[in-house]
């Protein structure tokens, strides 16, 4: 093309939001990107950078493509990566051999100065430990890591990767998995103290955590003390020790928590406590609270077995006089939103609210919010809103 009528300002603008999110790169969007690439030299750039900016690594071979692209010619392309995903294609036949973190040892030690996310998925992370304690540049403006189904040999290789990150600020750890799937009191004080001793976590400030064995459950303060927003995942098997103790003595500056029952987690009695009250008694400082979100996904005609309300709601709030000695609002003073996302129909959510109303208390009407997921209506219409606080909008995402 050699003319165009457009402004490139405006030409940038329009390729700037060729990509819909702010995630990876669909195949249209790619194929779009590179076509404005090829059309002239204005546009080249701009869209080459956004091509360079989000990374995806489908196998080894596309992992060495890079690494070779890298090498012959850092300036052109390290400056531009922002983000990195090493996920395996669903048609990959050599999952369980090709997708080793120590195949990336070349890519490690190369400069990417503006990366700033990192997502691992289904990778096997089996570094040699003093690799991660180097201090590479590669984890060194890192804000974002995402770790999903991936496999280590000790708590301590899986802590090490994140440590190795001195700016993150928001950490997902779904799914892992550890050869050593327990840890000892001894062992919990000992990576606590080292974290403490390395003076890592110092930013973050989002969490997103699974607690799936009752014999493997990190202690709260490996990561830190500044986190804000945290989001557990529990199972029937973790709900009572392994809750608790991620809570215990740590996140002293928490202000929203959200809780994730697993789909699994389907039973039909309740025992004593409830996870609010877990969370108003077990947190270092409760008091700071802003929000917190509980799930509550069991029907409310099949769990009505103890006589005392649905259990689904049992669980989540207790029973009448669970909170007569300690009342919610004298544990959490500063509370100003208790939302319950209920997988129920609108009639059964109804009752679901106003049992929390009655074990809680009237005190509780400007903070409760209930939303339902109804599904006897279309699906973009969804959630709906049983009982909500009408003097706050805020709300957890």
């Amino acid at each position: 093309m050699d003319f165009c009528p457009i402004p490139i300002e405006m030409c940038e603008a329009i390729i700037d939001a060729i990509p819909l999110s702010n995630e990876f790169l669909t195949p249209d969007e790619r194929d779009t990107l590179t076509a404005c690439a090829l059309t002239c030299r204005a546009w080249k750039t701009r869209a080459k950078a956004i091509l360079k900016r989000r990374i995806w690594f489908t196998s080894s071979r596309s992992l060495n493509t890079f690494t070779s692209a890298l090498r012959t010619s850092p300036s052109g392309r390290s400056a531009f990566v922002r983000d990195l995903l090493w996920y395996p294609a669903q048609n990959s036949n050599t999952l369980g051999e090709d997708f080793h973190m120590s195949k990336a040892a070349d890519l490690l030690v190369m400069p990417l100065p503006n990366l700033r996310s990192l997502d691992l998925w289904s990778i096997v992370i089996d570094f040699n430990p003093r690799i991660l304690r180097m201090r590479l540049s590669f984890f060194a403006g890192l804000t974002r890591l995402d770790l999903f189904d991936c496999r280590f040999d000790t708590p301590r290789a899986m802590l090490d990767l994140i440590w190795a990150c001195p700016n993150l600020e928001s950490l997902l750890l779904r799914h892992y998995r550890l050869r050593k799937n327990a840890l000892s009191a001894g062992d919990a004080i000992r990576l606590s103290t080292s974290r403490r001793h390395l003076r890592v976590c110092q930013k973050l400030e989002r969490l997103c955590l699974d607690v799936a064995s009752p014999t493997m459950v990190l202690p709260g303060d490996v990561f830190g003390v500044v986190l804000t927003t945290l989001e557990i995942t529990v199972n029937e098997f973790t709900r009572d020790k392994g809750f608790v103790n991620v809570l215990r003595d740590a996140f002293p500056a928490l202000r929203n928590i959200a809780i994730v029952l697993r789909d699994e987690d389907m039973q039909t009695t309740y025992e004593a406590p409830s996870l609010l009250y877990m969370i108003a008694t077990g947190l270092t400082s409760p008091a700071r609270l802003l929000t917190v979100t509980l799930p509550g996904y069991h029907g409310f005609d099949t769990a009505t077995s103890t006589g005392h309300g649905p259990v689904c709601c049992q669980r989540i709030v207790g029973v009448v006089g669970d909170w007569d000695d300690r009342p919610l609002r004298s544990l959490v003073p500063s509370l100003v939103e208790l939302r319950i996302n209920l997988w129920e129909r609108r009639e059964e959510a109804e009752k679901c609210y106003d049992y929390m109303r009655g074990v809680l208390s009237d005190s509780v009407d400007d903070i409760l919010t209930v939303v339902c997921d109804d599904f006897s209506i279309p699906f973009l219409e969804q959630k709906i809103t049983v009982g909500s606080n009408r003097n706050n909008t805020n709300s957890v995402t």
